[in-house]
């Protein structure tokens, strides 16, 4: 059953260009949880990072995503508040550590059949640590001795929610959730957490976030010179990614022609800048009887 979810978690990243679940037959992959629930490096002759740091059994599913190039474990739980932990991990040169942990869950006391599922998230930095087997039983240890400042309950189909810090700056982050047509499954292959430096030269970049009231699950874009191009795919069109192709300025503005996917005739322009860690501005359609903002953030999660 764990090796079909995974199969299947699989396909579903690849088809959005979203974060990629990493297993040992990931070769662009450094680190992957092997059969045994081992924690591996590839770089360093698949040696064990953390023994059965991925052995939960029937009670959660745990795994390593590659958000382009920085890779987050994740435990997705299968209790009825369906919390997830996302832990960034950074090199150092020597080990594989951690700083901070980010949980999303269900509000029981929230939810209700007739309103809806209600969904938080809360963050918690932590003494920076080698990652080891017993990762689980810390952070959540870390979580039920920490209240959260306040809580931002989150309502699909809304994409934007405000994660809640237990404890140092107050101010509250901002992720995108592109749920993909339906609230009971957490996008944790498409979530935006990570704030926009820049567009560099040379760089490549997946975003998720919105157009309007619409969920963009996921935004590739590439930057060659003054050149940009790419494309995006809202959550309620998963099949058909939209291409657009347009320039960045020396104000670092950036405009973008968008095409229809069947006819090749353009349907829609960007015209935005990266401004307080997004990648915002006014997307208009061609005879602009529709003007809507738009929004975006890298996908995955801050540095730990």
């Amino acid at each position: 059953m764990k090796e079909l979810l995974c199969v299947l978690l699989i396909a579903y990243a690849s088809l959005v260009d979203a974060g990629v679940y990493c297993d040992g037959q990931n070769v662009s992959c450094n680190l992957y949880i092997d059969s045994d629930g081992a924690l591996r490096d590839r770089l360093r002759l698949n040696k064990v990072v953390a023994s059965s740091v991925g052995r939960e059994g029937v009670l959660a599913n745990v795994s390593v995503i590659k958000y382009q190039d920085r890779y987050v474990i994740i435990r997705e739980s299968f209790t009825n508040d369906q919390s997830t932990l996302a832990v960034p991990l950074e090199w150092n040169g020597n080990d594989w550590l951690y700083g901070a942990a980010y949980m999303f869950a269900l509000s029981l006391i929230d939810s209700s059949r007739e309103i809806g599922k209600r969904w938080f998230g809360e963050k918690i930095e932590l003494p920076v640590a080698r990652i080891d087997s017993g990762i689980w039983d810390h952070i959540y240890g870390e979580f039920s001795k920490n209240k959260s400042f306040s809580a931002h309950l989150y309502r699909w189909p809304d994409v934007s929610l405000k994660i809640s810090k237990i404890n140092g700056d107050r101010l509250p982050e901002t992720c995108f959730l592109p749920l993909p047509g339906k609230e009971d499954r957490f996008p944790v292959e498409s979530i935006a957490c990570r704030p926009i430096g820049e567009i560099a030269d040379g760089g490549s970049y997946e975003l998720s976030g919105t157009i309007g009231k619409y969920a963009i699950s996921s935004m590739r874009i590439e930057r060659q010179g003054s050149k940009v191009s790419g494309c995006y795919r809202y959550t309620r069109r998963m099949d058909n990614c939209l291409k657009i192709h347009g320039k960045i300025y020396e104000n670092e503005s950036i405009s973008l022609r968008e095409f229809a996917s069947q006819s090749g005739r353009i349907s829609g322009l960007f015209q935005g800048r990266v401004s307080h860690g997004r990648l915002s501005g006014r997307w208009n359609s061609t005879d602009d009887s529709r003007i809507l903002q738009f929004n975006l953030l890298l996908q995955g999660f801050p540095d730990g």
